[in-house]
């Protein structure tokens, strides 16, 4: 009976298996099992080995020895580069085990977040904490109503050590990231303000100085990109009010400052700054508009002789916009470019000129060389 019993509980619950198998391993491959579910995956086995090893645990066997032990049932080890080995969980389901298991064992965290030496590993806990099981929508007032928690174990975890795991995430901003593949368009401090809007902000001074070094370093973006991020984050009326705390001062008006002594790029941030901000458009005039108006002046220049259909389309509508909103005269720019884009061989021209196809007869030629041909039968 009792391995019938078994059997039926694995049919209905797929992790006890894995559950099983896990604490057959030894406390140090279990604990290395539960470090790769704090990190991004896959990640490299170095940075792997650096979280496992800084943690304050007693060890038996070695790093390796444990990684071993996991291999083939638990994770999966891909040569990617020349010394790069990438270590991820053999399937997406060992995943979602994993942060069970946390869930239901989350004293483990407290070896796991004994001492982190990535920025990541703070991160991902605090995702798990935050993390709900659906959206729940009240069947009288049509409005969502709070999820549970999908973890109420990491969250409970979470609520009693905030503000230390917070300190630590601060402390760790300016580490060099635990992915692989680091994805431009994502902003620590972005992450960190998600967080800070939820638990609060850090008690401690040296790491509130961290945090406004940060935010201000952040606020003074050097491309294009990186100030698309910026102003994501201060559309959203929360994390404005939260940077504005965290730089004590308006985070707007100083990422405006900043942008002002930028290259080019800054003109269409500019443009949106001061729509967020509502600014006088005397004031816009008067601080940069002139300038915006000289560089479409010379990119008109620029493109006069174009024959990057591309090019001209991104001008013309780049100094349309301008027009609409500072008022300036650039219709003679515009109609200049226009009449270049409209001058460019169109893509059925360019294919007759590359196969050297002669140009199709009109129907009437065609309809009287037919007529003689049949003439010529009778």
């Amino acid at each position: 009976m009792a391995l019938a019993d078994d059997l039926l509980t694995v049919l209905d619950d797929p992790t006890h298996m894995w559950s099983h198998a896990l604490k057959e391993l030894s406390n140090d491959a279990q604990r290395l099992f539960l470090t790769l579910t704090l990190l991004p995956k896959p990640v490299s086995s170095d940075i792997l080995q650096i979280a496992y090893t800084s943690q304050k645990f007693n060890k038996v066997e070695s790093f390796l020895d444990s990684l071993r032990s996991l291999e083939d049932s638990f994770i999966s080890i891909e040569r990617r580069y020349a010394d790069l080995r990438a270590v991820s969980f053999r399937n997406p389901s060992l995943e979602d085990f994993a942060n069970v298991y946390l869930d239901s064992n989350s004293d483990w965290l407290d070896i796991l977040l004994s001492s982190p030496k990535y920025y990541e590993q703070v991160l991902s806990v605090f995702n798990l904490a935050m993390t709900q099981t659906a959206i729940i929508i009240d069947s009288r007032t049509r409005r969502r109503k709070a999820a549970p928690s999908k973890y109420p174990g990491i969250n409970l975890w979470i609520k009693y050590r905030a503000n230390q795991l917070i300190e630590l995430g601060i402390d760790l901003l300016e580490v060099q990231s635990a992915e692989i593949f680091v994805d431009s368009t994502r902003s620590r401090l972005s992450q960190i303000l998600k967080i800070l809007f939820i638990y609060g902000a850090p008690t401690n001074k040296a790491s509130a100085r961290k945090l406004k070094a940060a935010a201000e370093a952040e606020l003074n973006p050097s491309t294009h990109a990186s100030a698309d991020v910026m102003l994501n984050l201060l559309r959203n009326p929360n994390y404005r009010s939260l940077l504005d705390k965290i730089i004590q001062g308006d985070a707007a008006m100083l990422m405006r400052a900043n942008v002002l002594d930028k290259g080019t790029w800054k003109f269409t941030i500019l443009c949106k700054l001061d729509e967020l901000l509502r600014l006088d458009s005397v004031e816009t005039w008067n601080s940069w508009g002139q300038a915006y108006v000289d560089y479409a002046k010379g990119l008109a220049r620029d493109l006069a002789d174009s024959d990057d259909d591309d090019d001209l389309r991104v001008a013309i509508e780049e100094m349309t916009d301008i027009n609409n909103m500072l008022d300036a005269d650039l219709y003679d720019e515009i109609n200049m470019l226009e009449e270049r884009r409209s001058s460019l061989p169109k893509e059925e021209d360019y294919n007759d000129i590359e196969s050297g196809a002669k140009a199709p007869r009109s129907t009437a030629d065609a309809s009287a060389q037919l007529d003689v041909i049949f003439g010529s039968l009778l």
